[in-house]
């Protein structure tokens, strides 16, 4: 009798599991997708590049900020045991997209108005889908790998794309950073001495380890494409 009410809660369990993250992607999905939708909608209007990036940010600044914040339960996902993936590498892009967005896209105009960083929302937006897509539609249909096939596919091409577009408004960012703006210099009260300059080289430094760990990690699943295990586990207990 025990052994039958531990089967059903754990039923019970794994489909309230399935039910969340079938919720959590969809919306994740829906987030990304209006951003694609306002990016390539402003370059259809404009037909050009350059004035579509100057506009873009009064677009999607808001809804982008939103989905980022929300990006940190995939975080949370792996630390409480949800999702099995790996934490360094999710936890990375999360604080390298967290620190392009609310420092170098907020703080530094001139970062956004050329051709890079439409390139990196359009790459971010496109990975963002496929990544979502593809889990919830594991989750529906029972974990196909040839989804994650897919995905990883994806992965090794756009990420090197999104990275072009991230250093791009770095580098764009650098004259106004260099000022000296927004950092802390010495003599002051508390003697101390903050470079926002030095933290945005830190910062790239990581997003280039980050870059190389990504693409080995997808190349080392190319070869045997497995979903998250949360994700593979929740597509096969619902068969």
């Amino acid at each position: 009798m025990h052994s039958i009410v531990r089967l059903d809660l754990l039923s019970q369990t794994d489909m309230a599991t399935t039910t969340y993250l079938s919720v959590f992607n969809a919306a994740s999905l829906a987030g990304w997708t209006y951003i694609m939708a306002e990016t390539s909608l402003a370059l259809y209007k404009d037909q050009d590049i350059v004035i579509s990036s100057a506009k873009l940010w009064g677009l999607v600044a808001h809804p982008l900020k939103l989905i980022q914040i929300f990006a940190v339960l995939d975080v949370l996902h792996i630390i409480f045991g949800i999702v099995r993936s790996p934490l360094g590498l999710t936890l990375t892009q999360v604080c390298t997209r967290f620190f392009n967005l609310f420092v170098i896209y907020s703080l530094c105009p001139d970062s956004r108005y050329h051709e890079g960083f439409i390139l990196t929302i359009f790459v971010w937006a496109l990975v963002a889908i496929a990544r979502h897509g593809i889990y919830l539609l594991n989750l529906i249909t029972r974990g196909q790998n040839w989804f994650v096939s897919l995905q990883i596919l994806l992965c090794l091409v756009l990420y090197p794309l999104g990275f072009v577009g991230e250093a791009s408004c770095i580098l764009k960012a650098l004259p106004f950073l260099s000022t000296g703006v927004y950092s802390i210099q010495m003599p002051n009260d508390h003697n101390i001495s903050l470079s926002l300059l030095t933290i945005v080289y830190i910062m790239f430094g990581l997003s280039c380890i980050h870059l190389f760990l990504r693409l080995s990690n997808a190349a080392s699943q190319s070869r045997q494409p497995t979903l998250p295990a949360g994700y593979h586990d929740a597509a096969l207990k619902s068969k």
